[in-house]
């Protein structure tokens, strides 16, 4: 499965947009006639961490369906890896994720699952 690779480049600090939440649900990632399921364990409106024993390359575009609050209403969302990481005192590597080319509609969305997820 090949992914399109952008260079980022950006300095070390803290480039967080919003504030996440900690959730566990699963997305479908659809590409070249292959489907692959990621493990969410983070999200925010700007975007989301990946736990994944083979981190995504840093710069690749993905484009991931998650179903937050109805297993019938599914929102795509689509973003780019801007990091991966390994935490060395649980082994847990992952891909964090900045969403791009995001509609309203689905920023609605994704507000009121994280506001649910927040009470």
């Amino acid at each position: 499965m090949s992914r399109t690779l952008h260079k980022i480049e950006r300095p070390g600090e803290e480039r967080r947009k919003s504030p996440r939440s900690g959730v566990q649900i699963w997305a479908t990632e659809k590409a070249e006639g292959h489907t692959c399921f990621h493990m969410i364990s983070n999200l925010s409106l700007s975007g989301l961490r990946i736990e994944k024993k083979l981190p995504l390359p840093v710069g690749s575009i993905i484009n991931l369906e998650v179903a937050l609050l109805d297993p019938g209403q599914v929102i795509p969302l689509k973003g780019v890896v801007m990091n991966t990481y390994k935490d060395s005192d649980s082994n847990v590597t992952g891909t964090g994720v900045e969403f791009v080319e995001m509609n309203e509609d689905v920023r609605k969305k994704l507000e009121i699952y994280i506001g649910k997820t927040k009470k």
